[in-house]
């Protein structure tokens, strides 16, 4: 029995799914380049299916969606799909909402065209200014870190 779901068939899967330009990560790098925490998911049309994320050190996961989210803003992605509601995605204004809307918005957003390839962090733009409803701050005192995106 395997550790985590993310089995080789599903390695193999996002692997084709990356190369193809809907798969996507954000990683956040220590100054020693370590990979301390981060996120992937698929992007179709102008819907982003967040899929798992994971932190090393405490909030870099937050960091991760953080700077994911304030891109998605800037490139007109209206719909973000966080796979299941938890308080940590409520703290970021993710709400559950009916299948029938969400099904609709999903027919509206899927087939217009998103940004397909590779991603890459666009150092204009400001991640403080995207209205994120933490409760607490993100950072705190953690070390600084380098957010890349794939």
């Amino acid at each position: 029995m395997p550790l985590t779901w993310i089995t080789p068939r599903i390695m193999e899967a996002y692997w084709d799914a990356h190369q193809a330009g809907h798969a996507h990560s954000v990683e956040v790098w220590d100054e020693n380049d370590k990979l301390v925490g981060g996120l992937y998911g698929l992007a179709i049309g102008k819907v982003f299916f967040g899929e798992s994320q994971f932190s090393a050190w405490e909030h870099m996961s937050k960091v991760a969606l953080v700077g994911l989210h304030r891109h998605l803003a800037a490139w007109g992605y209206p719909l973000r799909d966080g796979k299941w509601m938890t308080p940590h995605l409520a703290s970021f204004g993710f709400r559950a909402m009916p299948r029938e809307e969400f099904q609709a918005l999903l027919n509206q957003y899927i087939n217009e065209p998103g940004r397909i390839g590779r991603w890459s962090v666009d150092p204009t733009l400001d991640l403080a200014d995207w209205p994120a409803r933490a409760k607490a701050p993100l950072l705190g005192k953690a070390p600084p870190a380098l957010l890349q995106m794939a």
